[in-house]
């Protein structure tokens, strides 16, 4: 129906309305004047009896008081004394206003002033009602009220289903608004068609524009943070990765391994093999190790420098990494079409283990002098630098006792650390675990891998919620940070557990609750993730991605999931007033977030070098040395308990 038909339609029907409210009040208009007459003229007949009782007889008023009664249509008075009648004059039914049994009779009883002990009592005809008991005089009134509500019920159901599709339209626009994006395309009944067909062609356009900046946004990671070739971390991000674990890790003691693996020059295997087999042989020894390394929490494989591979082993042992080195030798008898005269001569390995004091360079240094020492004992080969360096290897019953104890005698120690805007001002604190063995501390990324082998991970997270949920109470305001684990989301008992826990707490504390998920695992299993992602916002908690940046996944996710604050992995911020390829990709974060509510937080903040640059670059907040250093929970609670005595 075209617009202007509506608009008469409209019109008319508010006309329609308009003539029944004039209609309504004209009628309660006339009953109420009605009433207020009627009660004038029996007033004034009370009044001049009364009067009249002064100075006259009661026989005396019979011949004046017929005609008074009957042009004001009252049939019958009479005059009762403390109860008993008096006096008495009623009007012949002939000669007045109806019979006086009829239903239009009405009584009234009124006070004397004059006379206390007297009483009238006044039998009245009630005009009003014979006329509205007049078919004659109210069909018209009646038909015409009857039509009129027949056309306004017509009319408000014609304008409930025109208004139906732009409310269908506006519904569509309200979800879109809160930040849908599936399930949101052109209904049937919607109204204008042209409106809907509008929405619809920006959103594909939005879809296909966000598509196109996930791509850009993946090509930025790779350029920052991967080699073209063969699609590994570069050297610059490897270097970066370690020498964060050696700077990161002094409080407690950095340990880990480093191995340097040396493949053949492939210019020379070419002229032996040929350019296709060359290449063949070079991308199954890529995958070999790679696949090999994967079994490793947090390893790091990276094409170093020209044909050699570097892996890095964060918290494992020498022990450990003899095994794998064990591992990638005796699988190359598996590898395919390799001529017998090359498969003795294409892996040295150098075997390099830090530990605290040491620099990136020295540590690498130390790996390609293993190396070179693999390749001159001629044939696959590897070599350790230095076997003399203290290892803290654990078998899987020590981890086991250690964790067991730690989670029995109330859990990891819990230390914070303080995260800032931009502005300076708090914006909230992270939860961080360590657990202490004897004089060595374990941090989270060291003992968290061990608990989700041995299955102790679900419990772990369990506990440090009920730990920390009733600390919430005593620290109004204060937001924590705490890690969980998209594994343990994916259980349902969890899941169920982890909603009633929310549940039993009030609105505001759990607004006080910030959960971090790592980007990698959320891009990982982002749909079976999405129900108990909504769990947790639609119970009013918060919801972090950390350590972003650092794998190669589409930033699709932001506009999926509501995320809070997106952080930044450490390794993008060290030195990045320095590295063009991470300010790149620092910048087109924020930028991924426009649209939404979802900031960029900054981690690992070590100079105002770093932190100025990040601000350049959109960056909401951070984290880090430069703020606060770690600290531990207790001494947050002690502070609030200066300002409030209850919570001592």
């Amino acid at each position: 129906m075209r617009l202007n038909v509506r608009l008469s339609a409209m019109t008319a029907m508010l006309c329609a309305l308009v003539t029944l409210l004039m209609l309504a009040g004209s009628a309660l208009s006339y009953f109420r004047l009605h009433q207020q007459r009627l009660d004038r003229q029996l007033t004034a007949m009370a009044d001049s009896f009364d009067r009249l009782m002064l100075t006259e007889p009661l026989p005396a008023v019979a011949p004046w008081l017929p005609l008074a009664m009957d042009s004001a249509g009252i049939t019958r008075l009479e005059l009762l004394r403390r109860g008993e009648t008096v006096y008495h004059l009623a009007l012949p039914p002939g000669s007045g206003r109806g019979d006086p049994l009829s239903d239009t009779q009405r009584q009234r009883e009124l006070p004397l002033p004059r006379h206390p002990d007297y009483r009238l009592v006044i039998f009245y005809t009630d005009t009003l009602a014979s006329d509205v008991h007049s078919l004659r005089a109210t069909a018209p009134v009646s038909v015409a009220l009857g039509l009129i509500l027949v056309f306004l019920f017509l009319a408000l159901r014609w304008l409930r289903r025109q208004i139906q599709p732009q409310e269908s339209l506006e519904t569509r626009a309200r979800r879109i608004i809160y930040g849908e994006r599936e399930n949101v395309g052109e209904q049937p009944d919607e109204m204008p068609s042209l409106t809907g067909s509008a929405i619809d062609r920006l959103l594909r356009d939005l879809a296909q524009a966000r598509e196109q900046r996930s791509r850009v946004d993946i090509l930025i990671r790779a350029f920052a943070a991967h080699d073209a070739r063969t699609g590994l971390t570069n050297r610059l991000s490897f270097d970066s990765q370690l020498a964060l674990q050696l700077e990161d890790n002094q409080d407690v003691g950095a340990h880990g391994v480093v191995l340097l693996i040396m493949r053949p020059d492939p210019e020379r295997l070419a002229e032996r093999l040929g350019p296709a087999h060359a290449a063949a042989i070079d991308g199954a020894l890529i995958n070999l190790v790679s696949v090999s390394v994967k079994r490793y929490p947090d390893a790091l494989l990276a094409h170093y420098f020209r044909d050699d591979l570097a892996v890095l082993l964060p918290h494992c042992s020498l022990k450990e990494a003899e095994s794998l080195t064990h591992q990638l030798l005796g699988a190359l008898a598996t590898l395919p079409d390799i001529p017998a005269a090359c498969r003795d001569d294409l892996l040295h390995i150098g075997v390099s283990a830090y530990r605290p004091g040491q620099t990136a360079v020295e540590v690498m240094e130390s790996a390609e002098h293993a190396a070179r020492e693999a390749g001159l004992q001629g044939g696959n080969g590897w070599s350790v630098y230095d076997n003399r360096v203290p290892q803290r290897a654990r078998g899987n019953v020590k981890w086991r006792t250690l964790l067991e104890n730690t989670l029995t005698g109330g859990g990891p120690q819990l230390l914070i650390r303080p995260a800032f805007g931009r502005d300076g001002a708090l914006d909230h604190y992270i939860v961080i675990n360590r657990i202490q063995d004897g004089a060595d501390t374990l941090t989270a990324a060291e003992f968290l891998p061990v608990m989700r082998q041995l299955g102790l991970a679900q419990r772990y997270e369990r506990q440090q919620l009920l730990r920390l949920i009733p600390l919430l109470s005593q620290l109004p305001g204060v937001v924590l940070s705490i890690a969980i684990s998209v594994d343990s989301l994916l259980q349902r008992d969890f899941r169920h557990w982890l909603r009633d826990t929310l549940m039993q707490c009030g609105k505001s504390v759990r607004s006080q609750i910030m959960f971090e998920l790592v980007e990698a695992d959320l891009c990982q299993h982002l749909e079976p993730l999405r129900p108990a992602l909504r769990l947790l916002t639609g119970l009013g908690c918060l919801l972090t991605v950390n350590r972003a940046g650092m794998t190669l996944v589409s930033t699709g996710y932001i506009s999926m999931v509501p995320i809070s604050v997106i952080k930044l992995h450490p390794g993008l911020v060290r030195d990045i007033d320095r590295r063009q390829e991470n300010q790149l990709f620092v910048q087109s974060l924020p930028e991924a977030c426009i649209g939404t509510r979802t900031r960029v937080f900054a981690t690992g903040v070590r100079s105002a070098r770093e932190w100025q640059t990040l601000l350049d670059h959109a960056v909401a907040g951070g984290e880090g040395d430069f703020f606060a250093p770690i600290a531990p929970l207790g001494e947050l609670l002690k502070k609030y308990s200066r300002f409030d005595p209850r919570l001592v």
